[in-house]
């Protein structure tokens, strides 16, 4: 009897520790999300409140001509507030090297000298170079894109160059910030943001 009651309770401490065994590809998934989550929060918030003059349909010329004024004013304020102060993202998309980068002329720095890493933040499953932001609060089905590229300057010996990962964690001190309302994009509308890491 006492055998039997032992078995019993030997395969019932299997059957609960095995309960509570926790899921890691959930955890996981949650984890991306959360991180993903983050990221965006993050690039928001560097873009503060320029985001309000992004270009829409129903812009009149007057309106984008307007629209355009001021984002050339909140862009110096961005560089201002932004050159030499650190970003952290925590799950960044290596998209390769890059692809042209625009708005970059104007930095003064010698190209040659540097490797360029071109990474972006977006949900893991969605192939996009960029995320939708919700442009609505009472209609959470309309959503707007945001196009973020990322570039880093690694200087030729840098040791992290052999260090690529397509999803890593992403440190830098920021260089330059550009933002772009989608008033070049004709006929995209989306907005995008370029930020210059070293």
């Amino acid at each position: 009897m006492k055998f039997t009651s032992c078995i019993f309770a030997f395969f019932l401490i299997l059957f609960y520790s095995d309960c509570k065994k926790p899921d890691h590809s959930q955890e996981m998934i949650l984890q991306e999300k959360i991180d993903f989550m983050g990221d965006c929060n993050t690039i928001l918030g560097i873009l503060g409140n320029i985001r309000e003059f992004r270009k829409k349909s129903s812009d009149s010329l007057l309106q984008e001509t307007l629209k355009l004024n001021r984002i050339a004013k909140k862009q110096e304020e961005l560089t201002e507030i932004w050159k030499g102060k650190r970003i952290f993202l925590r799950s960044a998309e290596l998209v390769g090297r890059p692809r042209k980068i625009s708005n970059l002329d104007k930095l003064n720095i010698n190209f040659s000298e540097f490797l360029i890493e071109e990474y972006t933040v977006t949900h893991p499953l969605s192939g996009l170079d960029g995320f939708y932001v919700i442009s609505d609060k009472n209609d959470l089905s309309k959503k707007e894109f945001l196009q973020v590229r990322i570039f880093r300057l690694l200087k030729n010996s840098d040791p992290s160059v052999l260090e690529i990962h397509e999803r890593t964690p992403l440190e830098g001190k920021i260089i330059s910030v550009h933002y772009d309302g989608g008033q070049n994009r004709n006929p995209n509308l989306f907005e995008s943001i370029y930020v210059i890491l070293e």
